[in-house]
């Protein structure tokens, strides 16, 4: 539990949304200043929670909400009414929900307890300098993606007051689809029910695209393929609020290289580690002396057969001195050649007579 200096030298220390578990005893100790003899000034209070009773807050609303677009993935303020708080909650409304009962507490922070539960990390976080959370002074920056458009609520607490502020916030998002005859850009953005219109242009104002839209909070413009260095270019969707306010966001429409079919949309393409890289290079090198080392093998093998069946075919005739032994052998007996050995190509041959 914190604990904080007043002035006439007082300490001050809360807790806020008390609960059963708080009651008990709370010591408030002193320190003498110096080397005093004093001891240590204790002071204890006895607090019983009384969980029958609940206590009323009495809530403002601040009259002007906020209204406001950003690109996804690009950090955007979320303000909280300007007021010293004890602690701090966020309520998010999803884009386009239909019912209000659709409303999530994504963040809270108690500034005396010191305690923190975030339902949005990690793109959802409490903003640094000039404010400061520590002291009570709350706002908030979120990374939101596409889906996290929709309406924000902060509600700062001070002792038995809530003070309430709304951001609504549209999320624009640029995608890319590619099929055989044609590039597609899509536009998306959330939270509808704030944009008055959205469109698509080309760098060079003379242009004019044709734009349809698949469904609600989407527009589309459809390049034909092959891309030109007239139809090459950045392409920009831009979408206007009801109060006036606009955003965009830019697709660079690059020419195809020279030996490529198709058409670059400046969308990074990963790469392969170094050290796989160079053993995928080394793979045909391997391949190719494996294959190299067989087909020696292969021909040494093959010569030194030649080579035994060629001093086999001059001597079988000399091997028998009469040849009419072998016509009058027993049946199922079997015949040798001695074929004499000759070193690494010696050949031993059993021939069987059926």
């Amino acid at each position: 539990m914190k604990s904080e200096r007043k002035p006439k030298s007082s300490v001050l220390a809360k807790l806020p949304e008390v609960e059963n578990d708080d009651s008990g005893a709370y010591v408030c100790t002193v320190y003498p200043w110096g080397n005093s003899s004093n001891s240590l000034l204790a002071f204890s209070v006895n607090m019983t929670v009384d969980d029958d009773k609940v206590s009323s807050l009495r809530i403002t609303h601040e009259n002007t909400e906020i209204s406001t677009a950003t690109q996804a993935n690009t950090p955007v303020p979320l303000t909280c009414p300007e007021v010293k708080g004890d602690y701090v909650w966020l309520y998010w409304l999803r884009a386009d929900a239909k019912k209000n009962n659709e409303m999530q507490l994504v963040y809270k922070y108690d500034r005396w307890r010191g305690s923190t539960v975030n339902n949005k990390s990690p793109m959802l976080e409490l903003a640094g300098s000039p404010y400061d959370a520590e002291a009570g002074s709350f706002s908030f920056i979120l990374t939101p993606g596409y889906k996290d458009g929709g309406l924000y609520i902060c509600e700062v607490f001070y002792n038995e007051d809530a003070f309430s502020k709304r951001t609504t916030l549209s999320v624009l998002k640029v995608t890319t689809s590619l099929s055989s005859s044609k590039l597609e850009l899509g536009c998306l953005y959330s939270e509808r029910s704030q944009v008055i219109s959205a469109v698509w242009k080309h760098q060079k104002k003379s242009h004019r695209l044709k734009m349809s839209s698949k469904q609600p909070g989407s527009i589309s413009t459809y390049l034909p393929l092959p891309i030109t260095s007239d139809t090459a270019g950045n392409y920009t969707c831009t979408i206007q609020l009801e109060k006036g306010q606009t955003v965009s966001a830019t697709q660079a429409v690059n020419l195809p290289n020279e030996d490529a079919k198709d058409v670059s949309v400046s969308v990074p393409t990963p790469s392969l580690p170094p050290s796989l890289s160079a053993l995928l290079l080394l793979v045909p090198l391997v391949a190719a002396a494996v294959g190299v080392l067989l087909w020696r093998q292969k021909h040494i093998s093959d010569r030194g057969i030649e080579q035994s069946l060629s001093v086999i075919s001059r001597e079988t005739e000399n091997i028998y001195e009469n040849p009419e032994d072998i016509r009058q052998a027993p049946p199922q007996s079997s015949v040798y050649m001695d074929l004499k050995p000759r070193g690494e190509d010696d050949v031993y041959k059993e021939l069987e007579r059926y």
